[in-house]
This record gives structure tokens, C-alpha cells and sequence, in this order.
């Protein structure tokens, strides 16, 4: 299986003739495996950095890839989120679950296992990209970037080192700037509650004691 948004890029390498549309495929599923009101070309656009949509347009209208290769290989990664959110049932109805689980972009994103976890009171740690866009209260909604600006001081971070590709992990703490391609939400072990923005209207606070 797939473990990131990283991972599945490089994984895709052997069906793009050229290393450019290759980039520009690695930023169009990213955007589109995100959760914006709504997808069309200039939300894309937002979520990829492009000034228009004229990249991705030339993706998928002229660029020279395969098809079918590349999106069977997606379609194993978008399989990941339902893997866990079974798991996660399996655990919660043999009482087994832990008090908080924490997880990447490829979790992150899926509004179901959020809601499963936030429904059972479980902890969550989930990484979310910088277009993310948070329900803060019904109806209203923001992106995670301008979040993280509002609510989070620019010197309120720390960089943990980290085994495996990554070399380091952004977390909020005393230390360096935020960091460039996603953020976090947290809600396991602060007790008790205290505010902040959630990737949904109601974003639990595990009980350490549990």
C-alpha cells in the first residue's frame, strides 16, 4: 500500500515521458484527494500554486502519459483511508482502541475517519495540506494555512527529527517557523479542553487520564 501523497508521486514516475507534467500530476491529486468546497479549475489552481489553470489543463489535454497504469496506482492509494477507518471499527467494537491515533495527508483528508474518531471521543493528530479547508463553525470555514497564521504565532514551533524519508516533523511548540507544506491538527492530550481550530465544527480533546 501506499503510505503518502509522496510516495504515490514517485511511484508514478515510469508513466511521464517528461519530469514537468510528472510535477504538475503530483499536485493535480493532491488537490484533488483535499477537501475544498468545491473542485473546478481555479480551486485546483489555488491548491497547486498555479496562477491559472492552464497547467493542469495542459496535463490532461496534452500531455503525454499512462492513463490506465497511473490511475490504478491511485486507486490503491484513495483505498488507504477506508483500510483504516475499518481498522479503527474493528478496534473500537473489540474495545482495543487506543485513546488517540495520529496519521498523514492520506488520513487526514478523509472526512469519514475523522468523524469516525471524533464520534467515539478518540484523539486525533492528523496532517492536512495549506488549502485544507476547516469547518469552524457550521456553515463557516477556512483554510488551514490562514488558521495556523490567525491562531499561531510564527516563533511557536518546534522541529523534532523523525525516522524515515522525512528528515524532521513540525509541531507546535517553542522553536522554528511553521512549516511549508502542511500543518497539523491536534487533539489528543490537551486537558483540559482549551480552543482551537479544528478539521471539523467539533474536534475533541482525549482525557490523558484514559
Amino acid at each position: 500500500m501506499v503510505s503518502n501523497l509522496a510516495t504515490l508521486h514517485q511511484r508514478l514516475k515510469p508513466y511521464f515521458s517528461r519530469a514537468r507534467p510528472h510535477d504538475q500530476a503530483g499536485k493535480y491529486i493532491a488537490a484533488l484527494m483535499s477537501d475544498p468546497p468545491r473542485k473546478n479549475g481555479w480551486t485546483i489552481a489555488v491548491h497547486t500554486g498555479d496562477a491559472t489553470p492552464d497547467p493542469t489543463q495542459r496535463l490532461l489535454n496534452h500531455a503525454v502519459w499512462d492513463h490506465e497504469q497511473t490511475m490504478r496506482a491511485v486507486r490503491g492509494f484513495v483505498a488507504e483511508p477506508q483500510l483504516a477507518i475499518d481498522i479503527c471499527r474493528d478496534m473500537l467494537a473489540d474495545a482495543t482502541m487506543p485513546a488517540w491515533a495520529a496519521g498523514d495527508e492520506v488520513y487526514g483528508r478523509s472526512s469519514q475517519l475523522r468523524e469516525l474518531l471524533e464520534d467515539n471521543e478518540i484523539g486525533y493528530v492528523m496532517r492536512v495540506g495549506r488549502a485544507f479547508h476547516a469547518a469552524v463553525v457550521a456553515g463557516v470555514s477556512a483554510r488551514a494555512e490562514d488558521l495556523v497564521a490567525r491562531h499561531v504565532g510564527p516563533g511557536a514551533w518546534q522541529v523534532c527529527s523523525v525516522a524515515g524519508p522525512r528528515a524532521n516533523a513540525a509541531t507546535p511548540g517553542r522553536g522554528s517557523r511553521p512549516p511549508a507544506l502542511g500543518i497539523t491538527c491536534s487533539s489528543a492530550g490537551i486537558w483540559p479542553p482549551v480552543t482551537w481550530p479544528s478539521t471539523t465544527a467539533s474536534c475533541p480533546t482525549a482525557d490523558p487520564s484514559r
